[in-house]
């Protein structure tokens, strides 16, 4: 996603500039929420061993 949002031609084809970032935002959204719950879980991993 990011290369795309830095290809010049990108912004060549109306409102995909804005699609590519919508995108991005979508998945730093979601990395966000999946960090805290990756980070908890391998906290009960390590508890483990």
């Amino acid at each position: 996603m990011l290369m795309g949002i830095e290809k010049p031609e990108t912004y060549e084809t109306p409102g995909l500039a804005q699609e590519i970032n919508r995108q991005l935002v979508a998945v730093q959204k979601r990395l966000g929420e999946l960090n805290p719950r990756w980070e908890h879980e391998a906290m009960k991993l390590a508890s483990l061993e």
